[in-house]
């Protein structure tokens, strides 16, 4: 299942979560394209640090809408 995918189930319950839409779409694209390199494609370290920010974004905005424990 894709990030975009996991994405739309978690918008049903909460539809605020769509605007994590592009940083999920960039995070399948780059994590397939990474995985399955070939001579068109090339990681580059700003690319990887673009992805890094993204999955924190996406991690801090579905922390946030999970209960909190005490």
């Amino acid at each position: 299942m894709t990030l975009v995918a996991l994405l739309a189930k978690c918008v049903v319950f909460e539809p605020n979560l769509a605007t994590l839409e592009s940083d999920c779409r960039a995070l399948t694209s780059f994590g397939i394209t990474a995985r399955y390199p070939d001579d068109l494609f090339e990681t580059a370290e700003i690319d990887g640090r673009e992805m890094v920010e993204a999955a924190k974004r996406v991690r801090t905005a579905i922390l946030a809408k999970l209960p909190q424990s005490t």
